[in-house]
């Protein structure tokens, strides 16, 4: 597993893991069908993300790209991460250049820097806009199911 920093998407709300919990009980259709999105919109989001990331000498953005899996089942939670060390800057930039787009500055604030000395990188976003394009295609699949499951 990561150590240290490092750049990933997930799902924490109790409010979601306790309904995840609940459905996993029982083993339901609905349950069954969520896991397949959480788990087809990860595969998404991290080839969309492996496919865009700079293509540098050693590769190591490409290489870093992993998904965590293991709450799935239990708490439909599926991990994108990279915990390469460089990632956030490639992403977001860095002095002067840094580019955040609306929605991921915590993600970004995580990785200012002290501003001891000023490094320009050009940002490369390639992770966010995966996130970014992912969303609404995951949020339109678990509203199908659940019309699917329900009475409407």
């Amino acid at each position: 597993m990561a150590r240290g920093r490092f750049i990933a998407l997930f799902i924490n709300k109790p409010s979601v893991a306790r309904t995840a919990r609940r459905l996993a009980k029982t083993d339901s259709d609905i349950h069954k069908g969520l896991i397949r999105i959480v788990e087809t919109t990860a595969q998404a989001i991290h080839g969309e993300s492996l496919r865009n990331a700079p293509k540098g000498e050693t590769a190591g953005l490409r290489t870093g790209y992993q998904i965590d899996e293991r709450r799935l089942k239990r708490d439909l939670q599926a991990s994108v991460f990279n915990d390469t060390f460089y990632t956030p800057y490639q992403e977001f930039g860095t002095g002067s250049l840094v580019s955040v787009p609306p929605g991921f500055e915590a993600m970004a604030m995580q990785f200012k820097g002290a501003g001891i000395k000023e490094v320009n990188i050009t940002p490369q976003p390639h992770f966010a806009p995966a996130i970014e394009r992912n969303e609404p295609r995951h949020i339109k699949a678990i509203e199908k199911l659940i019309d699917k499951h329900t009475d409407r």
